[in-house]
C-alpha cells in the first residue's frame, strides 16, 4: 500500500495511522508515475484544488490501463 501527501506535516500524521504504507510527498498536479497502480483513491482531496481537472488527468495516466479511481469529496460545502 502507498500513500501521497503534498505537506510533510501530513505525512506524519499518516505514518502514525498507518504504519504498513508506503508513504511519499507528492503534487497530485504532477504525479510522477505512469501506468503503476491498480486502483487509486482519492478522498475528500480534489474539491481543495483548484486545478482538479489535471489532477484527473494526472490520475488517469498514473492507473493501469484496466485500474480503477475511488473519488470522495464532501456532501455539504461546509465539510
Amino acid at each position: 500500500m502507498s500513500g501521497s501527501e503534498i505537506y510533510s506535516t501530513g505525512l506524519d500524521y499518516a505514518a502514525n495511522r498507518v504504519k504498513c504504507a508506503v508513504l511519499f510527498q507528492m503534487d497530485a498536479r504532477k504525479i510522477p508515475f505512469e501506468s503503476e497502480f491498480d486502483v487509486i483513491g482519492a478522498f475528500d482531496v480534489l474539491e481543495h484544488i483548484e486545478e482538479d481537472e489535471k489532477v484527473l488527468a494526472q490520475i488517469f495516466h498514473a492507473v493501469l490501463p484496466d485500474g480503477g479511481l475511488i473519488l470522495t469529496v464532501p456532501q455539504h460545502r461546509f465539510l
